[in-house]
């Protein structure tokens, strides 16, 4: 067991007595190349430097590693342009994995909502027809013209066909598509 006078000098005086067994050792490995524990530590600190360097060239910015790599001293990588065919490839395996994990009635419906042609025309009627301003002018404009126009028919004994709220909403969204065409035109910024 040790004692406490063992350890007189402190913990400056422990590292002291390590860096100079290190020393030593380095000193003696050096000295006799033919040793198996030089390769060892050649191959090891070879590793080890080859570590440090990916880890240097990871933090590299993307224009330090381009310099780097015209300069031969960064590690050689070929940079592959991403493709159609990549992204579409990527898009159909990564749809693959997250439908596989959905039950059966939302996987179905996954499966018809993303057919290309369907996700193609669903983007175009949201992007222009059912723009959320138009859709909501209309909506407020055939509740408030509905309610006025069955107040008046109430009060004058007149009947109701049902194609006030239809109407009213055609109205009411042509005022908010005519407000985002307006908006956009003068702001330049298209929201969504």
């Amino acid at each position: 067991m040790n004692s406490p006078e063992q350890f007189k000098g402190g913990a400056e005086r422990g590292l002291e007595s390590i860096s100079d067994v290190a020393a030593e050792r380095s000193k003696e490995l050096l000295s006799n190349p033919t040793s198996p524990e030089h390769d060892k530590g050649e191959a090891s600190a070879s590793v080890e430097r080859k570590k440090i360097e990916v880890l240097f060239s990871q933090e590299q910015s993307p224009s330090e590693r381009k310099h780097a790599q015209l300069d031969g001293s960064g590690p050689s990588r070929q940079v592959k342009d991403v493709t159609k065919r990549d992204r579409e490839a990527s898009y159909k395996k990564t749809m693959t994995h997250i439908q596989s994990e959905m039950p059966a009635a939302s996987r179905t419906f996954s499966k018809v909502i993303h057919i290309p042609v369907v996700e193609k025309t669903s983007d175009t009627i949201g992007s222009t027809l059912a723009r959320p301003n138009a859709l909501l002018t209309g909506s407020f404009m055939a509740f408030i013209l509905v309610a006025a126009v069955y107040f008046l028919a109430k009060t004058f004994g007149y009947r109701l066909s049902g194609f006030e709220t239809i109407a009213a909403f055609i109205a009411g969204w042509i005022i908010g598509i005519a407000y985002d065409y307006i908006r956009i035109m003068v702001t330049g910024k298209r929201t969504l």
